[in-house]
């Protein structure tokens, strides 16, 4: 087992992911690394795994064999709670179910992640629903809201603790043209500003071209592509 060094270590280190589900192995040693404020697109043919290795590195999923640290923190083998206490304070999470408290407004959901983090308050939660265009819509519930409205408010919510880690499983399926390259911008913007890594799976490659890497998912493998353009 190899630990990433102190120096210049990554925010994402990844080392032989194995997971499966009953027989089918769906992952068969995944390595990755994500460096700070770098972003990287995860593409792939559907069912081929990207959903799954998010969920494993977002600590959501345990896999099989492998381990995973978050900068200096070994996830692999802690407690449930502990993953769960680590997560709300270094990680942001946009999953393609949106996830949003019915019972809140548009506002305390983002808030909430501030909550939970001990980190935040109301002025960032209103600011970061500006930004994506969500702050006419901030006492809405998510019942009135639209799915492209419910994705952009997750995006919100995730940037609320200023994480560590941004990891987003194809949060721009239920968006438009317009909506998709706000939200990639907001992704880019965390990066770029608070050296935030950035892991994105996507089926969009006009979003996967303005990564930094490219990384192609299939039989459980994972493949660096060229450079983007």
């Amino acid at each position: 087992m190899t630990e990433p060094s102190a120096a210049g270590s990554p925010v994402l280190y990844a080392e032989g992911l194995v997971h499966h589900y009953g027989q089918e192995q769906i992952l068969g040693g995944i390595h990755l690394q994500v460096s700070p404020g770098e972003v990287v697109a995860l593409l792939g043919p559907s069912g081929s795994g990207k959903s799954t290795l998010i969920h494993l590195i977002a600590g959501l999923e345990r896999p099989r064999s492998g381990h995973i640290w978050w900068l200096d923190q070994e996830i692999s083998g802690q407690s449930p709670e502990r993953v769960s206490r680590l997560r709300a304070r270094m990680l942001g999470i946009v999953l393609q179910q949106p996830h949003l408290v019915p019972e809140l407004n548009t506002l305390d959901n983002v808030f909430l992640a501030s909550l939970v983090a001990r980190k935040g308050d109301r002025g960032r939660a209103r600011q970061l629903l500006d930004q994506v265009g969500l702050l006419g819509r901030a006492q809405q519930y998510p019942a009135v809201l639209s799915g492209g409205e419910r994705s952009r408010a997750a995006l919100a919510r995730a940037l609320m603790s200023e994480p560590a880690l941004l990891l987003a499983d194809e949060p721009t399926g239920n968006l438009d043209l317009a909506s998709s390259q706000r939200m990639m911008d907001l992704l880019v913007q965390a990066a770029r500003a608070s050296g935030a890594a950035v892991l994105l799976a996507t089926h969009n490659p006009l979003l996967a071209e303005q990564a930094d890497r490219r990384l192609y998912l299939e039989d459980g493998k994972l493949a660096q592509l060229g450079a983007p353009s």
